[in-house]
């Protein structure tokens, strides 16, 4: 989780975000590799405007597919 940056913006009622990590981590099975740029990840994606622990006004989840343009 700490290898992952986001970057946000919000213009005319529209949420944009940029999400960065590394391809190959070295968590190993612990973490998904993207080592095989030709085929589809399926991974889950949790934002919120808060902490997971405390009160959020805005929590929204979904599983989705990573593809890598070719």
């Amino acid at each position: 989780m700490a290898d992952v940056l986001v970057a946000s913006n919000w213009t005319n009622g529209i949420r944009t975000m940029e999400i960065t990590r590394k391809l190959v981590t070295p968590y190993g099975a612990d973490d998904v590799q993207f080592d095989d740029l030709t085929r589809d990840y399926a991974f889950s994606l949790t934002i919120s405007n808060g902490d997971l622990v405390g009160e959020t006004d805005y929590f929204w989840e979904t599983g989705v597919h990573l593809r890598f343009q070719q």
